[in-house]
């Protein structure tokens, strides 16, 4: 059993027409646990205030390296407020992703923001996508941010590990005691990668959340980088599918 939230970027597209209205409708659909993508102008208190009220608990907050960049201690602060212990680096840049000495380079820029999130309470994690398993030197670049940063956390994404080609259960125990969160999202097997509801593609999400519970992780978040239908309609779909799976906690 695992407490499962969301990741409010699949549903960015009602975020922006409605962002608290958003929120109610997904922590009706179940999703308790939430990870931002963004605050949309919310004051951080007014914010927190709403999400308690609703029953609901901000969990994990994705800050890009640009915001980190300009005003670390801003995105620290509003993580503190809202009660969040964690934020996560959620991917590099576009222009760097294929180029292996700038993605090298960034380890130094992260284990910097690693240092100074420590230093303040906060626990820095970096979520994946598949360009971080390239290999420099015989090491996937995500093993090497990991071993740069001392202090960074991982946020397995299972569908871009699985994409890779990484056998994601056993490189989830590989981090066993660094190994904050996962995300889910499932896979239609084509060329590239073809997203699909939990529950609905070809990954084994019943493993991965056995195996995260076995390595502590008490957190799991539903994200769907581009829903084929309504992204609300897709969201339910995976809670549907987790609960007849029987693995949520609340």
């Amino acid at each position: 059993m695992i407490n499962v939230g969301l990741q409010l970027y699949t549903v960015r597209d009602e975020c922006e027409k409605d962002f608290i209205g958003t929120i109610r409708k997904v922590t009706d659909i179940g999703y308790k646990g939430l990870e931002f993508a963004g605050y949309y102008g919310m004051d951080a208190r007014e914010l927190r205030k709403i999400i308690d009220d609703m029953g609901a608990k901000a969990v994990n907050s994705h800050v890009s390296i640009l915001k980190m960049e300009n005003d670390l201690d801003a995105e620290i602060e509003y993580a503190n407020i809202l009660g969040m212990k964690t934020i996560t680096i959620p991917a590099l840049p576009k222009e760097i992703r294929n180029d292996v000495k700038a993605l090298l380079k960034a380890s130094k820029e992260i284990s910097a923001f690693d240092e100074r999130c420590s230093s303040n309470g906060i626990q820095l994690c970096y979520h994946n996508h598949d360009f971080e398993f390239a290999r420099a030197e015989n090491e996937y670049i995500l093993d090497i941010y990991m071993k740069e940063a001392k202090n960074l956390k991982l946020e397995l994404d299972t569908f871009w590990s699985s994409y890779a080609g990484l056998d994601s259960v056993e490189y989830m125990k590989k981090y066993a005691g660094r190994l904050q969160y996962i995300h889910l999202k499932d896979m239609i097997k084509d060329t590239k990668p073809v997203f699909a509801e939990v529950g609905e593609g070809c990954l084994d999400i019943g493993l991965f959340i056995k195996t995260a519970v076995e390595l502590g992780v008490e957190w799991a978040f539903v994200e769907q980088d581009i829903c084929m239908r309504a992204s609300l309609d897709s969201v339910r779909i995976s809670m549907e599918n987790l609960k007849k799976m029987d693995v949520l906690k609340i």
